[in-house]
């Protein structure tokens, strides 16, 4: 019986991890949700700043809000969402340059001139900022840069 709970240890305490911060979550999730339809409808400055130290005070173990449980909880979920993404970008034909939490570029291998100078490719940006939502994800901003011989987007989070 030793042997066993030490083989499934790790993911029986995951579970109950995940398990007991549920209730926490439901209840985070639900006040970042007003946070954000506070910020989309009445443009509250107060709000949009408890938005921008949210995941600071979740991360920080020295804020009160620390709980390691539900730090654990709310990366994966992230990575998820982070892998999701990558993968819908690699889906469209583009080749992720770059990745991290914070920061996408892509080669999108299109080339997109007008006498000489550099202009945006609309319909890349278009099926670009579909995928990015403003629900799902917050503030982004989407800019091309020339490099070489191809046209690259920057997703900037």
């Amino acid at each position: 019986m030793l042997i066993i709970s030490l083989i499934l240890g790790s993911s029986l305490s995951s579970y109950d991890e995940t398990a007991l911060v549920s209730s926490a979550f439901r209840v985070l999730r639900t006040m970042v949700a007003a946070w954000l339809r506070e910020v989309s409808r009445f443009r509250n400055v107060f709000a949009d700043y408890q938005i921008i130290h949210f995941y600071r005070w979740l991360r920080s173990p020295g804020a009160l809000l620390y709980d390691p449980a539900l730090r654990k909880t709310l990366l994966g979920l992230m990575r998820k969402l982070f892998v999701q993404l990558v993968s819908e970008f690699r889906r469209l034909g583009a080749e992720v340059v770059f990745a991290d939490f914070n920061r996408i570029i892509l080669n999108t291998k299109k080339r997109c001139f007008r006498d000489d100078s550099l202009v945006s490719c609309p319909s890349f940006e278009i099926v670009v900022m579909s995928i990015l939502t403003p629900s799902d994800l917050g503030r982004s901003d989407l800019g091309p840069i020339w490099e070489g011989g191809g046209l690259l987007f920057c997703v900037t989070f």
